[in-house]
């Protein structure tokens, strides 16, 4: 994509929802909406948002995240992986040769033992967020293109929860969740260095993040899913990164210097919320983003090829390629 772009060659990117079951293509180098700053000035009348449920693929991928922690899960993929792998080795085959077969089956049930740390971890419900002081605060999986794709001027995680931590006033916490495809995949310390601090909460990850959104004071991102929630709710958000779309909004605040994040945090503390134009302009970006979009219908999120409808397949494909024709004028 960047190549083609230097070369002046069209490029463009597919990239899943961020709300309901819709999917965009992108030339932006960070993979969010084309125009999106444009689509929102054009944009005057708008309708409250309320969102109660995270987009359509999350669900699936969330369902299918807890499904595979299960023990019988767990033993049959573990053991699956074994034989597979045992048989291309005997086969010759040069990919297996690269695999350290029991490692790869230990895997599984490493997994299987944080996602159960995890939850023991955790230490607050999303239904017990009402009347706390709280910022928000949801990891994101690492490596994923959501951070390294789009922040790649801050893609730090413990050390924007550090610098939350030294500036958040003694009577507000941060509510830590872990992402579901994370689990498993953190180095031995980092729940460790996270629980150092004090004033450090960490939520179920098997909630879904809009209740602890929308009962926050501000929701803190480097990248991710919850800062559009939030900013098209009219909730505050700290943003660490100056690559995300919506950083333009007035209720978006850029941390882009450490020492700023005191007073950004000074001055969202100050806010009463409901704020009535956080709230139009976080409208006017909803239905901005819709414009950029489009929706599958009832083409639902691949899974694996066992599942798929060929018939499915097929609509999807059409879809696609038509909204790609009239993107960039086939």
């Amino acid at each position: 994509h960047f190549l083609a772009k230097k070369l002046n060659s069209k490029s463009e990117r597919l990239q899943t929802a961020r709300f309901g079951n819709t999917q965009f293509w992108s030339s932006d180098n960070h993979i969010q909406p084309d125009n999106l700053k444009k689509n929102f000035d054009k944009i005057q009348k708008t309708k409250k948002v309320n969102i109660d449920f995270p987009y359509d693929a999350y669900l699936t991928y969330k369902k299918m995240h807890i499904t595979h922690s299960s023990f019988l899960s767990t033993l049959y993929m573990s053991f699956l992986s074994l034989l597979k792998n045992i048989r291309g080795r005997l086969k010759g085959y040069k990919k297996s040769k690269n695999i350290f077969i029991l490692d790869e089956f230990l895997s599984f049930w490493r997994r299987r033992k944080a996602f159960k740390e995890n939850l023991k971890l955790s230490n607050i419900t999303s239904d017990q967020t009402n009347g706390l002081k709280y910022i928000y605060f949801p990891l994101v999986a690492e490596p994923e293109i959501a951070l390294h794709g789009i922040a790649q001027d801050f893609f730090f995680q413990l050390s924007a929860l550090n610098l939350l931590a030294r500036d958040l006033p003694s009577d507000f916490k941060i509510v830590v969740k872990e992402h579901l495809l994370a689990i498993g995949r953190r180095p031995k310390d980092f729940y460790r260095q996270i629980s150092a601090h004090k004033n450090v909460i960490f939520a179920n990850p098997l909630d879904n993040g809009i209740t602890y959104i929308k009962n926050s004071k501000a929701v803190a991102i480097i990248t991710g899913t919850a800062g559009w929630e939030a900013s098209v709710m009219g909730i505050p958000v700290i943003t660490f990164t100056q690559n995300n779309a919506f950083n333009f909004l007035e209720h978006v605040f850029y941390v882009n210097k450490p020492n700023s994040l005191n007073k950004i945090i000074s001055d969202i503390v100050n806010i009463k919320l409901p704020n009535r134009n956080f709230k139009r302009a976080g409208a006017r970006l909803y239905q901005a983003y819709f414009k950029s979009s489009f929706d599958l219908g009832s083409i639902k999120q691949f899974l694996d090829w066992k599942s798929l409808d060929e018939k499915s397949a097929l609509s999807y494909a059409k879809l696609l390629y038509r909204e790609l024709s009239k993107k960039i004028n086939l």
